[in-house]
């Protein structure tokens, strides 16, 4: 099961904000956050929503126009990112050993346990799935796991605090992997939003941000599929660890 997959009441044709960019779709109401792509927190879900109403009057705008009236998630500017984790957490243990995998890729930026005097950070909470906020929100900010998930899960959900995005929604995707929209289950079609950030390096199927094939799929068939030229890639979805590309594109974020 994919523990990066938070269900909850499904919202439709709403505007929201990713990475300074405005889009109109679908997202769900998970514990009262607004998740899209399935474990992405947009804010609480009743902020989102009105916030929702301020964005139509800047639906006709250009995109620059849009990134003036919004506020940027941003990249840590501490290249500490400080954390603390919620007390009796079943998996206390596995976020140290991802947090040591982390750290020990030796990049420009690391987690570090949260100091008194640190007003931004990162808690790692208990949550019935796994989530996390795309890059800097200031103060306070969560990444949720759940008692299934493992070091790998939790890894991923670092990256996205990281303020990497997910693989098989990049810009480019198409030229590399079929989503098959009719194996879609009913009400996840907007968990396959491209999105409109800036793409670094190769595409990378083996990626621990890319979703399996499977994923938000009907029984028995596949929503990601690689085209003929790139299959098979019976690694896509893995959970073991992060891939070189993984680890470049931090570099690559945080010179």
């Amino acid at each position: 099961m994919n523990q990066e997959i938070c269900e909850g009441k499904l919202i439709k044709n709403k505007r929201y904000v990713l990475n300074g960019c405005i889009y109109k779709g679908n997202f769900v109401d998970h514990n009262g956050f607004a998740i899209v792509q399935g474990d992405i927190i947009l804010g609480k879900t009743e902020d989102v929503l009105k916030f929702s109403k301020f964005l139509k009057a800047y639906k006709d705008l250009g995109t620059q126009q849009q990134n003036a009236c919004l506020i940027k998630n941003k990249l840590w500017d501490t290249k500490e990112i400080p954390y603390c984790i919620e007390v009796g957490h079943s998996k206390t243990a596995d976020i140290h050993t991802a947090i040591t995998i982390f750290n020990s890729a030796k990049l420009n930026v690391s987690f570090r346990e949260k100091k008194s005097e640190d007003k931004d950070y990162v808690e790692f909470v208990k949550g019935d799935g796994c989530s996390s906020y795309i890059g800097k929100i200031g103060g306070k900010q969560a990444i949720t796991l759940s008692d299934k998930a493992i070091v790998g899960n939790i890894l991923h959900e670092m990256l996205h605090t990281c303020s990497i995005e997910h693989e098989h929604c990049r810009s480019d995707r198409d030229a590399y992997i079929k989503i098959n929209c009719a194996n879609i289950k009913p009400g996840h079609e907007h968990n396959f939003e491209m999105s409109s950030g800036e793409t670094y390096g190769k595409y990378d199927f083996e990626s621990i941000m890319h979703y399996r094939a499977t994923s938000f799929a009907k029984k028995g068939t596949k929503t990601i599929e690689p085209l003929p030229k790139y299959a098979p890639q019976p690694n896509m979805g893995q959970r073991d660890a992060m891939t070189a590309t993984d680890i470049d594109g931090v570099r690559e974020l945080y010179k």
